[in-house]
């Protein structure tokens, strides 16, 4: 299986032991950039550290082929898992947050 790593919104992984985790047990990490990118077939995780920039959201943006969020519904409809890391000095994101809570994380 994939393990994907967004890359398009200024992400900072520090935790070098997590992707060798990851590697140790059985994914093969790839970079993915959401607004560019299709969601890998074999994929069954994508990791967010620290975004810096909001997600591109289905509301309110008239062209919804390029909504991230919409890519990750279709994602976690298929019962795959998306983790995102944020601190106290993450800027404020609406449409990441607004997605968020959405599945109940707030």
């Amino acid at each position: 299986p994939v393990a994907c790593l967004t890359t398009n919104h200024g992400e900072r992984i520090t935790d070098t032991e997590l992707l060798v985790t990851l590697d140790t047990a059985g994914f093969q990490v790839q970079e993915l950039n959401l607004s560019a990118d299709e969601i890998p077939e074999n994929c069954r995780l994508i990791l967010t550290f620290d975004p810096q920039t909001d997600f591109v959201s289905a509301f309110g943006n008239e062209n919804v082929a390029l909504s991230e969020t919409k890519k990750l519904d279709a994602f976690l409809d298929k019962s795959y898992s998306f983790m995102v890391f944020m601190d106290a000095d993450t800027p404020h994101m609406p449409n990441l947050e607004e997605y968020l809570t959405f599945w109940g994380i707030e």
